[in-house]
């Protein structure tokens, strides 16, 4: 077995994130935005330019864990300093899974911001 049975149980609609996409982001924009620190907007593009580098590819043992989610993961992370060991139980991501995203999308949104900053910089701010 690779994996705890309630850490399998992340695909199929419980844990923060589905919460977080399923119900804040359709329901509740403030919370959304309060939970991540970043409107959905500013949050579409984030992903839009880190998405192919921080995407990993399925297996047959199970499947990766999107963009989208190590993003959100990432976000939650900096917004809150929450160990990793609180958000393992809060997202059904193990910890030691977590210890390789957060700096693997810390980078990536690093080198997409210095890459991109006039590109970034004009989008968010005409969000506003």
């Amino acid at each position: 077995m690779w994996s705890r049975n309630w850490l399998q149980r992340r695909d199929h609609g419980r844990g923060v994130l589905h919460m977080l996409n399923d119900e804040l982001l359709t329901e509740d924009n403030l919370a959304y935005t309060n939970y991540l620190r970043m409107r959905n907007e500013e949050f579409e593009i984030l992903l839009k330019g880190i998405e192919t580098t921080i995407m990993k590819q399925d297996t047959n043992m199970r499947c990766s864990i999107s963009p989208k989610n190590r993003l959100q993961l990432t976000l939650r992370f900096l917004a809150t300093g929450e160990s990793y060991r609180s958000l393992m139980y809060a997202t059904r991501i193990h910890e030691t899974t977590i210890s390789r995203i957060v700096p693997e999308v810390c980078e990536a949104i690093y080198n997409f911001l210095k890459k991109d900053y006039l590109t970034v910089s004009y989008l968010v701010f005409s969000l506003h």
